[in-house]
Parts: structure tokens; sequence; C-alpha cells
């Protein structure tokens, strides 16, 4: 897929790149502040939304930077052909938002503060988006094993709450909330509604515009066949009074 049909994806896909090469080269310092952690998220308050981009320097980093960037690139380009890049930009970081909230919330619970690092929460909620979407369609997982769109949001969510809740399971916890929230908001069983697009795989789920269109024509059509039903009554109103009018004549007696 070229950069023109999923820009902000393929753009997401860089900043963790640079945010990888940055800890690599030594500004660890630097990535630090893009990360969030609960116990100073107040002071930080930019890492509400930048932690997707914190990528630790670890033995696995390379490793996950690959499959992180390798599950953007499948499930986000897919969201953002939907909603249009725009929207998409908005949701990738609404629901970043949501994530280290509900860590934040819930840190109070835990023997430590929680944090986030990498886009695996908010990679996590576009996967429950796609799959929402697009329940009746099947992918191949890590290009191996074919699995349902539903049977894959369920691995989904598994990976998140053992990821994050490797610090606690409370966080765990707290990280499938946005996920809940992920895959409502797509079936639009929410207030918010999910803004209209092209479900590839789920035709049920139509253009909402493109159904009114649809009823007001089913309408108009009605109304015509109304008006041509009156028209043909009258017509034959008129005939039975003409032809009365004839019998009454006096010489038709």
């Amino acid at each position: 897929m070229s950069v023109r049909q999923a820009p902000v994806t393929w753009s997401f896909i860089a900043a963790m790149a640079v945010g990888f090469l940055l800890t690599f080269f030594g500004a660890a310092s630097f990535v630090q502040l893009l990360a969030f952690q609960a116990d100073a998220a107040l002071a930080r308050p930019w890492s509400f939304l930048t932690y997707p981009f914190a990528i630790l320097q670890q033995g696995s980093a390379f490793f996950f930077l690959l499959l992180s960037g390798l599950w953007l690139y499948q499930m986000g380009s897919a969201v953002e052909r939907d909603l249009g890049s725009r929207s998409y930009l908005g949701v990738f970081f609404g629901f970043a938002l949501l994530g280290s909230l509900a860590v934040w919330s819930f840190s109070g619970l835990a023997p430590r503060a929680g944090a986030l690092y990498g886009g695996l929460l908010p990679v996590g909620a576009l996967t429950m988006i796609w799959a929402a979407r697009n329940s009746h369609a099947q992918v191949m997982f890590f290009g191996l094993v074919p699995v349902t769109a539903k049977i894959l949001a369920a691995i989904t969510a598994g990976i998140v709450f053992f990821g994050i809740g490797s610090m606690h399971p409370i966080y765990g916890l707290a990280a499938l909330l946005p996920l809940a929230l992920a895959w409502f908001w797509a079936l639009d069983r929410l207030p918010l509604r999910y803004p209209v697009g092209g479900s590839t795989y789920n035709p049920a789920r139509v253009d909402r515009k493109l159904i009114a269109r649809e009823e007001a024509r089913d309408r108009e059509y009605r109304n015509k066949v109304r008006e041509k039903e009156k028209d043909r009554e009258e017509r034959e109103r008129l005939r039975r009074l003409f032809e009365s009018s004839l019998s009454d004549r006096p010489e038709d007696r």
C-alpha cells in the first residue's frame, strides 16, 4: 500500500522507528519524556498521548518494533481507509488517551505506578475497531494461521491484557476498557456514533446517508403510486358519471 493511501499510518510507523533509533543511539532521556508514567503524568501531561512513540531499549525492542509496525500497517491502514485520515488521526490519539487515563485511574489500586511504552494499546484498539467492522473477515495471524476477525479480537485482548498487565493484573484490566469501548463504538452501540465508512467485509453496515436516500426514494415511489391510483379512481368515477348521465337521457328510455 502506498503512503498516499494511508499517510497517517505510515507517519505513526515512522515516528515509532524514530523513537527506537533515538533510544538506540543514546537519547533515552528524551524518549523517557514521551513515555507515560502514572506517578509523573501530571508533570508531563503530553505523555498521555505520546507514549505510543516511546520504545524502550531492551533486547527485544527491535523485534517489538517490527511486530508493532507490521500490526499497525495491517490494521491501521484498513481503519484509516474506512474513517478517512483526519478522523483516523483523532481516533488513534483518542484511544491512546483513554488507555493512559485508564491506567492512571487504576494506579492507586496497584503497589507501583503504572507505565505505558509503545503502541500496543492504541493499535489494539484499532484492531478491535477493524474486527467489529469486518466480523466476517478472515486474516492470516502472523502470516501463518488463518483466523476470523472475532478470534483476532480475542487474541488482541489477551495480548493487551498480559502485555500491559505484566506490571500488575489491575493494569491489564484497565487496558481492556478502551478496547471494549473501541469494539462497541465500531458496532454503533454507544451514543457517540461511528463515522460513516466503507466496511469491506460487512456489507450490512452501510452508509446511513445512503439508507436515508433509499428511504426517501421509496417514499417518493409510493407517493407516485398513490397519485396514479387516485387519478385512475377519478377517471373511473368520471366515466361512471358520464355513463349515468347518458342513461338518463329521454331518447334512451
